[in-house]
């Protein structure tokens, strides 16, 4: 197992969201403890135009043009890019769980309603699942693989897992990882019918920059690990993960706890009690009840750098269909 660094990343998420740690008081959902918030928050202060410029992305749909615009912010000051050629040993990894359902829920009802005569045809790669990873290995000419993961709270950690893998058998030896979350009047049904009622959902953008051909000591942030399972052997893949890595809960030097409330968050009472034994110091993103959802991973390791200077992190993500992510990072100051 080879650590891979990220040599740039850059996050964009609603002012106030984060980044703000807070200690993991307790691990039950407390009757009337549910803080009442609004459903949903979008990021407001944010335009296309500021990162991408007058002209090109208005046919985008806005998880597009949030991930376009985190990749712009994360190449700068890099050498990451070399515009000058396609990159055949680069590919493109992007979780989302909510996905762009309001931009194809409109496409088909116009095309259905008023025939498809009225529907633009550069509207139609724009509804395809995969359209943000293609248009992300699009304007960095990144020829290997370009996916789209979608795992519910894991989706992140599955874009950064297969990217991982894809490293460590040279299938490529740069990555593109991102996730991305847009919030919407479909989005707030949706996740109403999910039974996220008591849950601030927030829109959200990050994107990793993952280099393997830099040396394993070299300073920043590195990736080591990151494995999915289900929650009913939560503790076995925590270990697992860690002794791939040649390591053991003890070396661990903080936990990253799924934030928001959830109903099943006593499924993770496995893990808890893990850590609990060890007096490891457990951690969340962000304020009571605000869920990045399939960002969690990577909103939580972007933002790792202001909680830890230097050490080892297990950032754990979770969902309420049963699915479980494991994610081992070092920082290396």
């Amino acid at each position: 197992m080879t650590s891979v660094r990220i040599v740039g990343s850059a996050a964009l998420v609603p002012e106030g969201a984060s980044p703000r740690w807070t200690r993991y008081q307790s691990f039950h959902t407390k009757p009337g403890a549910r803080p009442n918030l609004p459903m949903v928050r979008r990021i407001d202060d944010w335009s296309p135009a500021q990162y991408l410029g007058d002209k090109g992305w208005k046919f985008m749909n806005r998880s597009t043009q949030l991930l376009l615009s985190s990749l712009v912010l994360s190449l700068r000051g890099t050498s990451f890019l070399d515009p000058e050629r396609s990159h055949f040993d680069a590919g493109v990894y992007v979780g989302s769980a909510l996905g762009n359902k309001q931009t194809i829920l409109d496409y088909d009802l116009l095309s259905r309603t008023e025939g498809p005569h009225t529907v633009s045809a550069k509207l139609g790669p724009v509804v395809l699942a995969n359209y943000p990873a293609s248009s992300l290995a699009q304007r960095t000419r990144f020829r290997g693989p370009n996916l789209t993961f979608s795992a519910g709270s894991c989706s992140g950690a599955a874009a950064l897992e297969t990217a991982l893998m894809h490293m460590n058998n040279g299938l490529v030896s740069k990555a593109i990882v991102a996730s991305v979350e847009v919030v919407d009047e479909v989005q707030h049904k949706f996740l109403l019918a999910e039974g996220f009622e008591d849950k601030l959902v927030v829109e959200s953008s990050c994107v990793f920059l993952l280099d393997g051909h830099l040396d394993e000591s070299s300073v920043g942030v590195h990736v080591l690990n990151v494995r999915s399972s289900t929650l009913d052997v939560t503790e076995t893949i925590i270990i697992e993960c860690l002794a791939e890595c040649g390591l053991r809960v003890p070396d661990l030097d903080v936990i990253i706890m799924p934030n928001g409330y959830s109903e099943t968050i006593s499924s993770m009472h496995e893990a808890y009690r893990l850590f609990a034994s060890y007096a490891k110091p457990m951690y969340v993103l962000g304020a009571p009840g605000i869920d990045f959802y399939g960002g969690q991973v990577l909103i939580s390791v972007h933002y790792l750098s202001n909680l830890l200077a230097n050490g080892l992190a297990c950032i754990l993500s979770m969902d309420h269909r049963g699915l479980f992510s494991c994610a081992i990072v070092q920082i290396r100051g």
